[in-house]
């Protein structure tokens, strides 16, 4: 689960951040190092103080790399789990969204048809983006194709879509 998926589930205090740092041990002595990684920004995010696991492992790592015993840091804090397009294409999924969804209804209320090619062609036109991105934003969200074409009920179709900001204390005094 990430950060992002915690704070909504279990809110942003003080012991759902705990609880969040556990399940990242967990995590990592299941062998998953990137649970490493994922403690440290939420270490930073909420300047709590880095745990005794992630704190040892980090100076473990660090001797490990000095040695030579270890390759870097993807070895350290683990490879992330998808390739660097696959990253990009979500990233550009994520930042299109909101108004592909908003153009796919549109498009949809004022008679246009599901052709794949036609609807999703023209809305990544309109965007500036492939059309596999606003197929990819399509397939997510199958209750936009229920529109029925031209809007014959006069029904009033709203996408609601929200951002949740990451929180980040400060305040807190360097040692």
């Amino acid at each position: 689960m990430s950060l992002k998926d915690h704070i909504l589930d279990h809110g942003a205090d003080d012991t759902s951040i705990l609880r969040y740092l556990d399940q990242c041990a967990g995590r990592y002595a299941d062998s998953d190092k990137t649970a490493l990684f994922d403690a440290i920004v939420a270490c930073a995010r909420f300047q709590a103080v880095i745990p005794d696991w992630a704190a040892d492992a980090i100076l473990t790592g660090e001797g490990a790399i000095a040695r030579g015993d270890l390759g870097g840091f993807v070895d350290l804090f683990g490879k992330p789990p998808t390739s660097k397009p696959q990253r990009k294409k979500e990233a550009l999924i994520r930042q299109h969204q909101r108004r592909a969804l908003a153009l796919l209804t549109a498009y949809r209320c004022t008679g246009g048809s599901w052709n794949r090619d036609q609807a999703c062609g023209a809305v990544a036109e309109e965007i500036g983006v492939g059309r596999h991105i606003v197929e990819a934003i399509l397939d997510r969200h199958p209750s936009v194709k229920s529109i029925p074409q031209g809007n014959p009920s006069g029904t009033f179709h709203e996408r609601v879509s929200m951002k949740i900001a990451m929180p980040r204390r400060r305040g807190r005094k360097i040692l």
